[in-house]
């Protein structure tokens, strides 16, 4: 199970994460990995990396938290080490997310957000070499799912 642990010190400072996980079987847990971000965690499948989306809050004009968006950094950790492995930059049309993680763990998609042209991009990149691998214009999507020819 992966936890995301909030060390931020007084309510107005920014949120500052830091990961682990836990093993329900033994309780054991990884090491503390302190991101010093924000952002959305997630745990490969195969459990053995962490990818970590780092975000920004979004302000209105009013000074009020509307929520957060991706700023297009994956950063990758090594869940038995807490090593970071490394991390990469993915250039945004507007805002997006990460919308997947290949089962074998090496490669995620980024999502971007619809573009004033109406298309969205659609990205594949590398968690082993940490590169962008293939950029593809799409139609703006309403639902994704991720799959492999055997």
């Amino acid at each position: 199970m992966l936890l995301v642990e909030n060390v931020k010190t007084r309510d107005a400072d920014p949120n500052r994460y830091n990961l682990f996980t836990v093993n329900l079987t033994d309780q054991s847990h990884s090491p503390r990995i302190p991101t010093g971000l924000e952002g959305e965690p997630r745990l490969t499948p195969l459990g053995n990396k962490i990818v970590f989306e780092e975000t920004a809050p979004v302000f209105l004009p009013s000074g009020t938290l509307l929520g957060s968006q991706s700023v297009g950094r994956l950063h990758v950790y090594d869940v038995a080490t807490g090593t970071k492995l490394g991390q990469l930059a993915i250039p945004l049309r507007g805002a997006g997310s990460l919308t997947g993680i290949r089962p074998q763990g090496d490669k995620a998609y980024f999502l971007s957000g619809v573009a004033p042209d109406n298309d969205q991009a659609l990205a594949s990149v590398s968690l082993a070499n940490f590169a962008l691998l293939k950029e593809v214009t799409v139609p703006p999507v309403v639902f994704m799912a991720l799959f492999e020819d055997p």
